[in-house]
């Protein structure tokens, strides 16, 4: 699903655009399948079965504020949050000839779940000065990671921020008055 909105400030053209999105699938897929390989331990244990599930999150949102503060000058803010989730569980399993049963295999068995979190911003401001362009801006995002590794139990987190600011010049050689 997604939602827009876009508001104008009337004639001063200051504009105010907001959006947000989600998004989520779930797939399941089960599989059998013929092994030929021989183990010394088991013996020969042709059957296997997989049965794998994944669930996507997705949903983010966005908001942008426009001032032209004249025209020869514009200042722009903005606002991004994201929230996105991977959930994979794999279950392999063997049949086990001996007692009809199936026995997980943990060499191909794995649940994995991984979790972003993204926050950013920025500020820009561009301007004209006789023959000179110019554009300012300052960029910030921080992100925050989770791998969930719940076949193993072990969880592992990263955070981090960034800033990221920005700056041109534009000399225009036609310049007149």
């Amino acid at each position: 699903g997604t939602i827009d909105f876009k508001h104008s400030f009337g004639a001063s053209k200051k504009e105010l655009n907001m959006s947000g999105n989600y998004s989520t699938n779930i797939r399941n897929e089960n599989a059998t399948y013929q092994n030929s390989t021989f183990n010394s331990v088991l013996g020969n244990n042709p059957y296997k079965f997989n049965y794998t599930t994944s669930n996507f999150l997705t949903a983010a949102g966005q908001a942008d504020f426009i001032d032209p503060i004249n025209n020869k000058s514009t200042f722009k803010a903005g606002l991004k949050t994201s929230y996105r989730v991977n959930d994979n569980n794999q279950q392999d399993s063997t049949f086990n000839f001996n007692d009809y049963s199936l026995e997980n295999d943990p060499l191909y068995t794995n649940h994995f779940v991984y979790t972003e979190k993204i926050f950013a911003g920025y500020l820009i401001y561009t301007g004209n000065f006789k023959f000179i362009d110019f554009t300012f801006g300052l960029r910030t995002e921080e992100t925050m990671t989770e791998v969930n590794q719940k076949t193993i139990d072990s969880i592992y987190n990263h955070n981090y921020l960034g800033i990221f600011p920005s700056a041109s010049l534009k000399y225009s050689l036609g310049y007149q008055e």
